[in-house]
């Protein structure tokens, strides 16, 4: 991993400590959410396509329900950040695209 951490308003995201900080507390994620958060933050903004996440998250050779795998990722992070889809800060999600 590179020697990174993302910085976004109270939120600090390491990918060298694998973690998710909220000023100084480190917040309790599962393993596929912080790994979806990590790859949206290293997409720099990109759109990132369900089949881009999907194959990140699980690789193409593992048969997973990724629809709502990634729903259930995506609200995860939410929950995480504080945010909801109706009023998104960190996370806008595409309908059909990612």
């Amino acid at each position: 991993m590179r020697d990174v951490t993302y910085q976004f308003e109270e939120f600090r995201l390491s990918p060298a400590r694998f973690q998710l900080m909220r000023h100084d507390k480190q917040l309790r994620m599962e393993r596929k959410p912080l790994e979806l958060l990590l790859l949206l933050a290293e997409s720099d903004g990109r759109l990132v396509t369900r089949t881009e996440i999907a194959t990140h998250l699980w690789g193409d050779q593992v048969f997973v329900d990724t629809e709502h795998g990634i729903n259930t990722a995506v609200r995860k992070i939410r929950v995480a950040l504080g945010e909801t889809p109706e009023a998104p800060r960190f996370l806008q999600t595409v309908t059909g695209l990612g």
